[in-house]
């Protein structure tokens, strides 16, 4: 199952330290990127991306555990970035009282546009990890909870019910459109 970025409180730091959470977090998911741009992801390690990212390995260890999970991290940045484009878009039509099928169609479709925008950033690294699961399949184990949460999370800021079964085979259908 996915990793995820491990809670430090306010700071991911060793004593004495004064780099933030924050921004070892940012600095962290940069360096991966680029660096599985630069030499595929199966070539990166984590004393690698703690290197690139001028972090200890010890303060990168206090925030992830291991490279996957600066990935997951990078997935949840993307969401909470929809999620707040979603907010203002939702509270729009919300003040209007506009809920139809063609709104919530329309919101997909721009919302996944966002997504594909947002990840173009990063577009050459996000191709070397969709790359390395040819040769290391257990990572798609890694990617996949994550790409299913951010589908449900998009289809649920478009509008459409998302709840009991048929929800959960609109998001795996989703899930399943948006990987091919």
């Amino acid at each position: 199952m996915a990793q995820k970025a491990k809670k430090a409180g306010n700071d991911c730091k060793n004593p004495g330290e004064n780099i933030k959470r924050d921004e070892i977090i940012s600095k962290a998911v940069d360096s991966a990127l680029n660096l599985a741009a630069e030499k595929g992801w199966a070539n990166v390690s984590m004393y690698d991306i703690a290197h690139r990212s001028d972090i200890k390995l010890l303060q990168l260890r206090s925030c992830f555990d291991d490279k996957n999970a600066i990935i997951a991290t990078f997935e949840q940045m993307i969401d909470k970035k929809l999620q707040l484009e979603a907010g203002k878009y939702t509270q729009e039509q919300e003040d209007i009282h506009i809920v139809d099928s063609a709104t919530i169609r329309e919101r997909l479709f721009d919302l996944l546009m966002d997504r594909f925008e947002a990840l173009n950033e990063h577009r050459n690294g996000i191709i070397a990890i969709i790359e390395s699961c040819r040769y290391e399949p257990r990572q798609i184990l890694d990617i996949l909870p994550n790409l299913y949460n951010s589908m449900e999370m998009i289809l649920s800021a478009a509008g459409e019910d998302i709840s009991g079964i048929k929800g959960k085979i609109k998001i795996a259908a989703l899930t399943g459109i948006y990987i091919k």
